[in-house]
């Protein structure tokens, strides 16, 4: 009999935290997340395509996301690079703004995921971030309306017990 030995093969393991500010969205604003990606292997990544994809929950719509030596297609809320990933190190963050829509619900969860490099175990490079939304008071007051809003200043219409200044609505397109 003898004794065997097992020794693990140095591999990379890709990893994602995200965050968000402010602390909580706002319906008809915009918030943004901030995605790190960490190589928490005992190897550096190998050189090969690195993804990193999002999947932004219903309410919000990405408006724009980059990032140091990240290629990024908004429309499918993907970046990727392919540059070697040292071991205990992360790559330049990327930043994915979005914008809240007026029928965004109180809490949103956005997952991210990455993958790639050379890494053998793919599963464990996800997370989510779980968001508060709060209704502006220009939602609450039109959260029936499915219409793109309209902004106008009153200036030149009057109506009784109007104040110069006030924000008005309108369902329609501008300028109807």
């Amino acid at each position: 009999m003898g004794t065997w030995t097992v020794t693990a093969l140095p591999t990379p393991a890709l990893t994602i935290t995200m965050s968000h500010a402010p602390a909580t969205f706002t319906q008809l604003q915009s918030g943004a997340y901030t995605i790190t990606t960490t190589n928490n292997g005992n190897a550096s990544t190998d050189g090969s395509l690195v993804t990193l994809t999002d999947t932004l929950p219903s309410g919000l719509t990405g408006a724009n996301m980059n990032g140091s030596g990240w290629s990024c297609t908004l429309s499918s809320v993907t970046c990727t690079r392919s540059d070697v990933l040292a071991a205990g190190s992360s790559y330049p963050v990327v930043t994915l703004t979005v914008n809240v829509a007026v029928n965004a619900p109180a809490t949103v969860t956005n997952t991210a995921n990455v993958w790639g490099g050379g890494e053998v175990n793919t599963n464990n490079g996800s997370c989510s971030d779980v968001t508060g939304v709060g209704h502006s008071t220009l939602a609450e007051r039109h959260a029936d309306t499915q219409f793109p809003v309209d902004r106008q200043r009153y200036d030149q219409r009057h109506e009784p017990g109007e104040r110069n200044g006030d924000v008005y609505l309108r369902r329609g397109a501008p300028g109807a």
